[in-house]
């Protein structure tokens, strides 16, 4: 019982170490990323200015829905990583509103940027999939 818990703690802590490496490459560090229930994040850009006003549902099934301020400029894109780094998904933004098909996706995790043409990160969060 004890390897076992060792080993489960040992497994744990390097993937988390994984993840914090990821998570640093990709610039989240720096970027708040918490969420209200609806998935609104309310310290995105001071809180008042965000630029995915809200995503949903979450956590998520099937799919996800992105809405996103009418301030976004256009050319920006939606990059969509997994809890280990891996790009899921990523879309040029076209419209205020994209639905993003989950089925690829296994249960866990996910983090989101919204990268500026200029390749900035505007704004992340993070979501749970539920299968």
């Amino acid at each position: 019982m004890t390897k076992t818990l060792l080993k489960a703690f040992f497994t744990f802590t390097f993937i988390s170490l994984l993840f914090l490496q990821k998570v640093k490459a990709h610039g989240l560090d720096s970027v708040r990323t918490e969420t209200y229930g609806d998935g609104t994040n309310p310290y995105a850009l001071g809180g008042d200015d965000k630029l995915v006003s809200k995503f949903y549902p979450n956590p998520a099934r099937d799919y996800i829905t992105f809405d996103f301020d009418k301030k976004i400029e256009n050319n920006c894109r939606l990059i969509i990583y997994s809890f280990t780094g891996r790009k899921m998904t990523e879309m040029q933004i076209s419209n205020l509103k994209i639905t993003v098909n989950l089925s690829d996706y296994f249960r866990g995790l996910y983090l989101f940027q919204l990268i500026s043409p200029k390749g900035q990160v505007l704004e992340s969060g993070k979501f749970q999939v539920l299968k």
